[in-house]
């Protein structure tokens, strides 16, 4: 074999190997944006294609799932706020002063769109390559019906309170959140919304539509909360947390992610009944989050930031009620297997109704997941902990319920 070739082949092996290596990582790994902008918006059309808009006209493209990303001229310095694809041509991105660009050819060349309003743009959405809305501060709604070459107000019935996030499932059928916990419907394109009760005072910053009955809104606090009747009536999902969150994605009735302050990204795998805190491996604010399946992902935020997934972020936690006769006391037995490689299970009796969690730290202390945490009748409960993500190690995991609280020690071992 002559050395031409020789080098050939361990060239493509070694490429084959790095490849090997980039797409096998587990959890949330770092991309490199080659930018240190507060990254406000991530959007991806497939598996291969996405833009990532933010400060100072920041937009930036990847073709080859965020392995490289590439500036986009924008011509502008004003801050994007949210940028949004429809097919791999045709897009557009919003900001403040009023500021609304719109491509073509993929982000190659950003026109500007006569948005009509200098108030500052927040969020946007397109439900084909005609009809879309934007939503904005003091109480900003517009709408087009012709990709953007016309944008005309549309009456909004919470007064002068910003708008943060706007998403329909039709032509017709869509949803608007915003400050004071206001969520505004329509039925008939935005001719008409209408105020839903929320069931909270607190700013909600997204929103997010599976059909016309099942959604979800998230905000200020901890904030998340879940319809499964079109908005006729929200009821709150606890998650045990504090931190605001900015984005919110489902891409099926049970699996979904919310993100926001600290570089928190939890999960879900029943439609929000538990929610699990992730390794994000950063923390850094996280502001947008965008799924193309159940598994692969993208996270933008502060400084720069963007995260990937090829395995829905790692860990999920389910909770089983294994039987409803009232036990003894209270107990939490020692996880099984243990030690475990990655998956085990977490035994627990409750003894009385009470809010319950179940929380797993590390060797510092530190908490990285919740497992539970929640509301919870008397009986006998098993929950599973995935720790794909994480590494080889001693781990602990505490259970609290009522005046009762007790920890214990497992074994991670890859």
């Amino acid at each position: 074999m002559n050395n031409k070739l020789t080098k050939h082949l361990s060239f493509i092996a070694a490429l084959l190997l790095l490849s090997q290596n980039v797409y096998s990582q587990t959890g949330w790994f770092t991309q490199t944006s080659g930018s240190t902008q507060f990254l406000n918006s991530v959007i991806f059309i497939n598996d291969q294609t996405g833009w990532i808009a933010g400060n100072t006209g920041t937009i930036i493209k990847t073709s080859n799932g965020g392995l490289n990303w590439e500036a986009q001229s924008t011509f502008t310095t004003v801050n994007l706020m949210n940028v949004f694809f429809v097919t791999p041509l045709l897009g557009w991105a919003v900001g403040e002063l009023g500021v609304l660009r719109a491509t073509i050819d993929g982000g190659n060349t950003w026109g500007s769109q006569t948005s009509g309003t200098s108030n500052a743009l927040l969020n946007l959405y397109f439900f084909n390559n005609s009809t879309g809305w934007i939503v904005g501060t003091t109480g900003t709604i517009l709408y087009t019906e012709n990709g953007g070459a016309n944008w005309n107000p549309q009456t909004n019935p919470a007064g002068a309170v910003d708008l943060r996030s706007v998403m329909f499932v039709n032509s017709t059928t869509g949803w608007i959140a915003g400050n004071d916990g206001k969520i505004l419907y329509t039925t008939n394109a935005g001719t008409n919304w209408v105020l839903q009760t929320s069931g909270t005072p607190t700013t909600l910053r997204t929103v997010c539509f599976l059909n016309s009955q099942t959604g979800w809104a998230a905000g200020n606090s901890g904030t998340i909360i879940k319809t499964i009747n079109g908005g006729s009536l929200w009821t709150p999902q606890p998650t045990g947390m504090t931190d605001w969150f900015y984005s919110i994605k489902f891409v099926n009735a049970q699996t979904g992610w919310a993100a926001g302050d600290g570089g928190k990204i939890i999960a879900t795998s029943n439609g929000g009944t538990n929610w699990v805190l992730q390794a994000s491996n950063t923390s850094n604010m996280i502001t947008s989050i965008s799924f193309v399946n159940s598994l692969t992902g993208w996270a933008a935020g502060q400084q720069g930031t963007i995260r990937k997934t090829t395995d829905g972020g790692g860990f999920f936690a389910g909770i089983t009620q294994l039987s409803s006769e009232i036990p003894k006391q209270y107990s939490l037995e020692q996880n099984y297997p243990n030690p475990f490689n990655p998956v085990t299970k977490i035994k627990f009796d409750i003894l009385k109704p009470s809010i319950t969690k179940l929380a797993v730290y590390d060797a510092l202390g530190r908490e990285i997941g919740t497992l539970v945490n929640e509301y919870l009748k008397a009986g006998t409960y098993e929950s599973e902990f995935d720790a794909a993500q994480l590494t080889s190690g001693i781990y602990f995991y505490k259970l609290t319920a009522n005046f009762y609280t007790e920890t214990k020690k497992m074994i991670l071992i890859k």
